[in-house]
């Protein structure tokens, strides 16, 4: 726009045959300011080249702070998003102090006030399947089955295969890891007199599968696969395995571990993507030649 105006004065100076005093005061006083400021500026010399940005200005980024990465690329992508403080405030904000924390918060808290009456109960559910193992096992392996296979061929909308599964890796992992610590560490008597009863393994895997699958595909999935985790946790008291209190606990664990990492992998809502989806855009200054923009689409 400053040539185009500059190019428009000179065209009236040249009219006027190169007098001045023809114009407006300020407009002679801006193309005498203009002609001034072209014969001085050495870019407009015709003899010699413009001054062009060299390599040496930009200034590079450091590689552990790459502009832009996927959190499964490399092991070191995986602990810069995975640990990043940022996106940690976001799964803060968007599950941890919202609405969805209440299922597993509501099911924790269920499982201390049941446990007075864990022996009871249990003792009215057990053999009201015919005392039938397998179905807690088959539900449950199912599920387990489902929530890996099924979101990596079939994404769902703002989401794509390969970080799906690396997430139901990631949720299992932590949901086998969490439970097996608190199995050693409460070391709780089964009903029917083996060890590790507490909280319910089979439970939080089906739970932590189901909360897998309802994330990607909706209700439409999620509600029937609830209700198998359901009856995989009754058929686990049914069969003498666990107490009712293990089971609220280890459905509890199951969607707390899910929900936690799908936040942090997918985010919650418009205003946080998450460290696998949505459109990203940063910004990375060089120095005094501006800034280099990025944007990165993973779908």
């Amino acid at each position: 726009m400053t040539t185009l105006m500059s190019a428009l004065k000179l065209v009236a100076f040249l009219s006027l045959g190169g007098e001045l005093d023809g114009l407006p005061r300020s407009l002679a006083d801006d193309l005498e300011d203009d002609v001034v400021e072209q014969q001085d500026d050495p870019s407009q010399d015709p003899l010699r080249p413009p001054v062009r940005p060299r390599k040496d200005d930009f200034i590079p980024r450091e590689a552990e702070e790459p502009l832009l990465e996927h959190p499964h690329a490399s092991i070191g992508a995986f602990f810069r998003s995975h640990f990043s403080e940022k996106e940690w405030e976001n799964v803060w904000d968007h599950y941890l102090t919202d609405t969805p924390v209440l299922a597993p918060l509501g099911l924790g808290i269920s499982a201390a006030a049941v446990s007075h009456w864990d022996k009871p109960l249990a003792h009215r559910i057990q053999g009201s399947l015919g005392h039938q193992r397998k179905i807690g096992d088959y539900t449950m392996y199912g599920l387990l089955a489902g929530s890996i296979v099924l979101p990596t061929l079939f994404p769902g909308e703002g989401r794509n295969g390969w970080d799906n599964f690396c997430e139901a890796a990631e949720v299992h992992g932590v949901n086998t890891l969490v439970t097996c610590a608190l199995k050693i560490a409460v070391h709780r008597i089964r009903p029917n007199g083996g060890n590790h009863s507490f909280p319910s393994g089979h439970t939080s895997t089906a739970f932590a599968s189901a909360s897998l699958l309802d994330d990607n595909f909706g209700g439409a999935v999620g509600i029937p696969a609830y209700g198998l985790a359901g009856l995989t946790g009754y058929s686990r008291i049914e069969a003498g395995s666990h107490y009712p209190s293990d089971v609220l606990a280890g459905a509890a664990i199951g969607l707390l571990s899910a929900g936690i990492l799908d936040a942090l992998h997918w985010g919650r809502g418009p205003e946080t993507h998450g460290i696998a989806g949505g459109l990203r855009f940063e910004l990375e200054p060089l120095g005094d030649r501006g800034a280099l923009v990025g944007f990165s689409f993973d779908y």
